[in-house]
């Protein structure tokens, strides 16, 4: 789901359309890993950022799987750099 969804958004530039596709893909696979809905909605989130969207629904989603499952430092450092980017 994020390759198809990267491949619309930083290949093609289609970021309206790579959302479609996460969005898609989050509804069809509501029983998806932790972590892969994790990175789903960071790069939503980034992608809604990039449109002039407000990411703050998928940030805060991606915080309850971050603070509910143990994903790691790295997904921990990803939370924080996505705020970041969000902030600026």
């Amino acid at each position: 789901m994020i390759d198809v969804a990267a491949r619309q958004g930083d290949s093609r530039g289609d970021d309206a359309q790579a959302i479609a596709v996460l969005d898609a893909g989050l509804i069809r696979y509501p029983d998806a890993p932790p972590i892969d809905v994790f990175e789903a909605l960071l790069y939503r989130a980034e992608l809604k950022v990039r449109t002039g969207a407000d990411p703050a629904s998928d940030l805060a989603a991606a915080k309850a799987l971050l603070t509910e499952n143990q994903l790691g430092a790295e997904a921990n450092r990803a939370m924080t750099e996505a705020a970041e980017a969000a902030r600026s």
